[in-house]
């Protein structure tokens, strides 16, 4: 009787000739080695990976200081939403790096967002690191567990298989083979290939087999019930990060200062602009996407400001008042941006900094 080996998941895995590139950053290898740096937490090296990836972008746009040094300009709101953490765990993350001396912050004034600079390492050479992983194994190893994935066979035929050829003794090798040796296991633990023949006839090798075998054909029927699939995934994952962003936003106001019915007016309206599709205030209309990097200058001042122009509101009863109380937060959250740049006692603190510096 045949048996069924036959178990297999139900993604699609990565084969030998796949090159796998995808969009990644790079994370340095002494974060993990150094003893310096070694008993940084993970979610602190992780923050630093995503400062040296927007060091480069900052390299590339010229943001540098008089000194020659780049700047990263880079709020702990980003972070913590790109991380997917709190904003306490952020705060935490760069004070363990500051302690660490890898990055100092220079103020800017109120109302600007901080420069972070990166500090200059130089890897300890002279250590022994174990770099026993790809790419930074200096030979190949063996094939040692390559017959684990084959699948066995049997044959439900009445007449019994053939037996196979004798194999010849083994020779011993020397050392002087060991390479070679090496390479021809690594040949050998793959799966036989089919050779396939090409149309004029001539043949090709092994590797030049692999390349050619034909995918097999998915139906249209197959193919729909997997795009579906993957869309609904998609939607549910986004859907999950949507709502987290949100909550993490909520939770930023303090809605604990404010009235139990002033919350749950607020929480509308913060939800209301989040997932508006697009807002239109006057002639000007903001795309959601502009209206959520927005929200994350909210705070609960600018909430305190617009319940105080909310309650000096004289006109006649609206039909969608949510949308009105919506719209008052984020044109409040604009005029404090602009209320900041125009202080002029802010504007005299920095022209007498600017004169000092020069």
């Amino acid at each position: 009787m045949k048996q069924n080996h036959e178990v297999r998941p139900a993604f699609t895995l990565i084969k030998l000739i796949d090159a796998v590139s995808y969009f990644h950053m790079q994370m340095p290898r002494w974060l993990f080695s150094n003893p310096q740096y070694s008993d940084l937490s993970l979610e602190s090296k992780v923050a630093y990976t995503f400062l040296l990836n927007r060091f480069q972008l900052s390299r590339r746009n010229g943001w540098v200081n008089r000194h020659g040094e780049v700047y990263v300009i880079y709020t702990l709101e980003n972070l913590s939403r790109e991380m997917q953490v709190s904003y306490r765990k952020a705060i935490t993350c760069f004070k363990e790096l500051a302690d660490k001396q890898l990055l100092w912050e220079q103020r800017q004034g109120r109302g600007l967002p901080n420069r972070i600079f990166l500090a200059e390492v130089q890897p300890d050479e002279k250590a022994s690191y174990a770099y026993d992983c790809a790419p930074f194994c200096s030979a190949p190893r063996p094939a040692e567990i390559a017959g684990l994935d084959e699948e066995e066979e049997t044959s439900d035929a009445a007449e019994p298989a053939a037996e196979p050829p004798a194999m010849p003794e083994k020779q011993p090798d020397t050392d002087a083979d060991a390479p070679a040796r090496h390479a021809k296991m690594s040949v050998l633990d793959l799966q036989n290939p089919q050779v396939l023949t090409c149309q004029n006839g001539s043949s090709r090798n092994a590797e030049a087999a692999v390349l050619d075998l034909q995918k097999p054909h998915t139906s249209k029927k197959e193919k729909s019930k997997k795009e579906k699939s993957d869309t609904e995934k998609s939607t549910t994952v986004e859907r999950a990060r949507e709502r987290a962003e949100l909550d993490h936003l909520i939770r930023r106001c303090e809605f604990d200062l404010f009235e139990p019915e002033e919350q749950a007016v607020l929480r509308d309206a913060i939800t209301w602009l989040y997932y508006c599709g697009e807002l239109t205030i006057g002639p000007c209309t903001y795309p959601q996407l502009q209206v959520r990097e927005t929200l994350w200058r909210l705070n609960w001042e600018v909430l305190d400001c617009a319940l105080a122009k909310l309650r000096e509101n004289e006109k006649p009863a609206m039909r969608n008042t949510l949308v009105y109380t919506a719209k008052v937060i984020f044109s409040t959250i604009l005029e404090r941006g602009c209320d900041t740049m125009l202080d002029p006692v802010v504007n005299q603190y920095r022209r007498g900094v600017k004169s000092r510096s020069s």
